[in-house]
């Protein structure tokens, strides 16, 4: 996903009027794209949801990493909307220093139809390695999902246990569209 999935060209050229500002709007984005990079994090019960393992863990056969929140400073709320993002050319270019928080605000901004996921974003430099304890994470839990292989299982139990931190694993349910955890 880049900074740009939320603002075109064209929009940028219909709501600034003055296509040299509006090239110049598209190169600093275009750099920040570049130097930007975010993860996406859930508030979600990974054992009821069971479209997100479907999603971002290969169809149920990757793994969750739980994690204790000790600070929240660098994670955004995710919003979500019908509506896109509106860009002020007038306002950013008479305070240029708004161009990289506006960014930032547009790649946490979602379509309303993904509001299931109740979603955070770390956003960091791309040539920066965030460590959890800088980013204000702990990892607390592993969960394996329910299609995960004996030897992904292993491997993941097996880094839990360097991290001390909780293992599980996710079975299907027989009877309900649900996951049970088991330990």
């Amino acid at each position: 996903m880049s900074l740009m999935g939320y603002i075109t060209y064209d929009d940028l050229k219909k709501d600034i009027k003055n296509e040299a500002i509006a090239n110049e709007v598209k190169k600093c984005m275009d750099k920040t794209k570049d130097m930007v990079k975010f993860t996406s994090f859930t508030t979600n019960k990974y054992d009821e949801n069971l479209t997100m393992w479907a999603h971002y863990a290969s169809g149920h056969k990757g793994f969750c990493v739980e994690y204790e929140i000790i600070c929240k400073e660098l994670l955004w709320d995710v919003f979500y909307s019908k509506n896109r993002h509106e860009l002020n050319g007038n306002l950013i270019f008479s305070n240029p220093e708004k161009v990289i928080p506006f960014m930032l605000d547009n790649i946490c901004i979602k379509h309303e139809s993904w509001s299931y996921e109740n979603e955070y974003r770390l956003i960091s430099v791309k040539e920066e390695s965030i460590s959890n304890e800088k980013a204000g994470l702990k990892v607390s839990k592993i969960i394996a999902g329910c299609e995960c292989s004996v030897s992904h299982k292993n491997t993941i139990e097996e880094t839990a246990a360097i991290l001390k931190c909780e293992y599980s694993y996710l079975e299907k349910s027989k009877d309900k569209y649900f996951l049970i955890e088991k330990t």
